[in-house]
């Protein structure tokens, strides 16, 4: 089937996000004299809107304590490209596809992010920001206001494409009965997706390879 819409995720799907998260969260940690968790229990929790990862992850204090101390703490908080990111959105604008962002980051740092990156949000049909709903990743009702945009535009779920790093998006998106990439350069691995019922043949090491995979897949002319 032909598709005429792609979604991306942000951090870790876009945004080379999580490498320098552990060690920032840490200085944060050391400067409230918090307990630090290993990384596999901080990466367990990774996906989860801020606020709710902060509380489960760092139980002593408050998500305002911990906010206000990390950008304190943290004054450049500069987040890369991943490799291709920019080539792939090309490759979708070229196709004339609807392009969106869903993300469990806030409205306001997505923007700064996209400008810091050089991805301005012009780039996109539409932004879907986790302070904008009341339901979040795995919940597939989290993409039902981009289903009512998609309808606006004559666009099924069907013929949507989610991609994602985390299982989190895969449960969501194909809950919401949109296709489904997953990249592995976020903290999920390939295993963990095969486990959750994704092929392995929707499976790609980054974004840059997602436009190969649309071809391969006939998801575009």
């Amino acid at each position: 089937m032909k598709l005429k819409a792609v979604v991306f995720d942000l951090d870790d799907t876009l945004l080379e996000t999580f490498k320098a998260s552990y060690n920032r969260h840490e200085k944060v940690a050391l400067a409230l004299g918090l307990k630090m968790p290993s990384k596999k229990d901080f990466y367990s929790n990774w996906g989860l809107p801020w606020n709710p990862f902060i509380s489960r992850t760092f139980s002593e204090t408050t998500p305002e304590i911990f906010r206000k101390k990390y950008y304190e703490v943290n004054p450049n908080n500069f987040v890369p490209l991943i490799d291709g990111a920019k080539q792939c959105l090309d490759f979708f604008i070229e196709q004339d596809f609807f392009i969106g962002i869903l993300t469990s980051r806030e409205r306001s740092s997505v923007e700064n992010r996209l400008r810091e990156t050089g991805l301005f949000k012009e780039a996109f049909e539409k932004i879907y920001a986790v302070d904008e709903t009341n339901v979040h990743k795995p919940d597939p009702r989290v993409f039902d206001g981009i289903k009512n945009d998609f309808k606006s535009h004559g666009i099924s779920p069907s013929e949507a494409l989610y991609v994602g790093d985390n299982v989190v998006d895969f449960k969501a998106a194909s809950g919401a009965g949109l296709e489904f990439a997953g990249v592995l350069t976020g903290v999920s691995k390939k295993e963990l997706f095969v486990s959750a019922g994704l092929h392995q043949s929707l499976i790609v090491s980054s974004v840059k390879q997602v436009p190969k995979l649309a071809l391969e897949k006939e998801w575009v002319e």
